[in-house]
């Protein structure tokens, strides 16, 4: 991931049952250049997008999304942000 969109600033919360948030340099779709992807207790993923320029972070509503399982969050990724994880 890192290579491909320039993904950086990796931060993690144990909080609940866990979530990774990260950005990336490269241009993706509503202007989202960070993400949040939360451990479910259901055992599947939540994804919140955001565009973050400096201090000031704005989520994109529209690219929020519930329940989403292991194997399907880099093609969900992909889809929502028209950037590719892999070749």
């Amino acid at each position: 991931m890192t290579a491909m969109i320039g993904a950086h600033s990796f931060t993690g919360s144990s909080k609940g049952n866990g979530s990774v948030t990260f950005k990336w340099k490269a241009d993706a779709k509503y202007g989202a250049n960070a993400a949040t992807v939360t451990l479910e207790a259901s055992d599947t993923y939540t994804v919140k997008f955001f565009k973050c320029h400096g201090y000031n972070i704005s989520e994109v509503t529209a690219l929020e999304i519930n329940d989403v399982y292991a194997d399907m969050l880099v093609e969900m990724f992909e889809e929502s942000t028209g950037l590719y994880l892999s070749l």
